[in-house]
């Protein structure tokens, strides 16, 4: 008998799928034996919880400045005072762009 038998690619397919494949019903079948009666019930997680309360944002283009919560104190500082432009003229930077009027 020869002991390098060689064997096609469809037949390694062909051994390693059926293998697979029971592999597979042997988890389907436990876990439908292990299943609770209510399957929408809870089910423990992995590790134990360390957060107390979620806030989940849901933003398709990204969460907004306003919804982030962190702290602004010059936010604090400057409520209820007036905006002026005279705070941002000549001074170069992101808000040069928004004090030039259109013509």
């Amino acid at each position: 008998m020869n002991p390098l038998v060689y064997s096609s690619r469809r037949e390694f397919l062909q051994v390693a799928s059926g293998g697979f494949g029971a592999l597979a019903l042997a988890g389907l079948c436990a876990e439908t034996q292990a299943a609770p009666a209510d399957p929408l019930s809870a089910r423990p997680g992995h590790f134990p919880a360390r957060a107390d309360r979620v806030i989940f944002l849901y933003s398709t283009g990204g969460v907004s400045q306003v919804d982030t919560f962190d702290y602004k104190p010059q936010l604090a500082a400057d409520h209820g005072k007036k905006i002026t432009a005279s705070r941002w003229l000549n001074k170069p930077g992101q808000f040069e762009r928004f004090l030039i009027r259109p013509r």
